[in-house]
């Protein structure tokens, strides 16, 4: 009975992984967007007490757009989490 040597299996696992993460960077541009579909709801905004913009956007846009729903009406108030100073009043 012969047995394998052991240090042939643990670069080809390494260079199996290698690939792998290769092909999952170089392909996600193609298949990343398919997951954030169903996290949109394409219902139109409501009337509510108060909205919530959660935090996590560098550009603005979702206090913007939180603006936008104080302005058209269909909140009184909106609350915007962030880290102090960035967003003022």
């Amino acid at each position: 009975m012969s047995k394998r040597p052991r240090g042939r299996f643990l670069p080809r696992f390494f260079l199996a992984l290698a690939a792998l993460s290769g092909l999952v960077y170089f392909t996600f541009p193609s298949w990343l967007p398919w997951f954030g579909t169903w996290l949109v709801d394409g219902q139109p905004p409501v009337k509510a007490e108060i909205a919530v913009v959660l935090a996590g956007d560098f550009s603005g846009l979702r206090v913007l757009r939180g603006a936008g729903l104080v302005r058209d009406g269909y909140v009184p108030k909106a609350l915007v989490s962030g880290a102090p100073g960035v967003f003022s009043f």
